[in-house]
């Protein structure tokens, strides 16, 4: 059987193509706005990096040795997943972390944990010039990681306080 050449004229060989391209447009974008929501979601629950917060309520202090400050702060597990803390460290100016004391490694979400922290002032106006930042590495099945713990924009220097009573006879 021959098509007449005047049956292949009267045929629209584009029929219904702009009605399938603008559903795959249609399906192509609900599947991007799909993955950036579960990307927003991923970051927000720490499931990627796990999130650490520093509490600025509590906090004490006691004078372990004549360059020694022992003091207690507050972490918080603000990941929708448990961690594993393997060790913990702080990047300050002027400041050194001698020791941490007993703590219990695993976090479960939202739970805390108060560290004492052993911290020496090595210089006492380098310490005061910038907020101290406590580093924990933190263990998940995947791999590790180092985290900062977050603090506040209206948090102020947690370290401050504990330091300038310490350095204040040095002066």
């Amino acid at each position: 059987m021959v098509i007449h050449e005047d049956v292949w004229a009267q045929l629209d060989l584009a029929s219904g193509q702009p009605e399938r391209l603008g559903r795959r447009w249609r399906v192509a974008g609900a599947i991007t706005a799909l993955a950036v929501v579960i990307a927003a979601l991923l970051g927000l629950s720490g499931a990627v990096v796990p999130r650490i917060s520093q509490w600025s309520g509590g906090g004490s202090s006691n004078t372990r040795s004549s360059d020694e400050l022992s003091i207690d702060q507050e972490f918080r597990n603000d990941s929708w997943l448990p961690i594993t803390i393997t060790g913990v460290s702080i990047r300050a100016e002027g400041m050194r972390l001698s020791s941490v004391g007993p703590y219990s490694p695993v976090l479960r979400p939202g739970q805390r944990v108060t560290l004492d922290l052993g911290i020496q002032v090595v210089d006492c106006t380098a310490a005061l010039t910038e907020r101290a930042v406590v580093l924990f590495e933190v263990h998940r099945w995947w791999g590790s990681t180092v985290v900062a713990a977050e603090q506040g924009d209206d948090f102020d220097p947690w370290q401050n306080f504990y330091v300038s009573s310490r350095c204040e006879p040095r002066r």
